[in-house]
This record gives structure tokens, sequence and C-alpha cells, in this order.
């Protein structure tokens, strides 16, 4: 994830919190921890992990949803 994609990224989560009335989230698969309204931690999900569990998921007839707007 890119210095720009991290900003943005943290923008939407905290501007989500706050809609939501929340104070404190983990988000995007564990990757990212919000406490206070600050972002505490924000880590992409190891990419070749993500695609072995999206196979698995399809072996098993699990839905999923990805979103890849950014």
């Amino acid at each position: 994830m890119c210095q720009s994609q991290l900003v943005e990224h943290t923008t939407k989560t905290v501007s989500f919190t706050n809609q939501i009335g929340i104070h404190n989230i983990v988000c995007a698969g564990g990757g990212c921890l919000e406490y206070q309204h600050q972002i505490i931690k924000n880590e992409p999900l190891p990419f070749e992990k993500v695609q072995e569990l999206l196979r698995r998921a399809d072996e098993e007839n699990i839905g999923w949803l990805f979103d890849v707007r950014g």
C-alpha cells in the first residue's frame, strides 16, 4: 500500500467510525486498528495468503466479496 492509499484508507476508516458513532474498530482483515479515532496500525494483508484464502473459499462454495476501489 503506497502512502496516498494509506492516507485515503485512514480517512475512510475514521470518517466511517464517526458516522456510526463508534470510537474503536479493527478492520481490513485485522490489519487496521483505530483507537479513539486515531489509526494505531494499518498494514495490508499478505497478497499470497489472501489469494489462498479465496481459493479455499471457492473450493468450499463459501461466498466472498472483494472491494478494489481503493
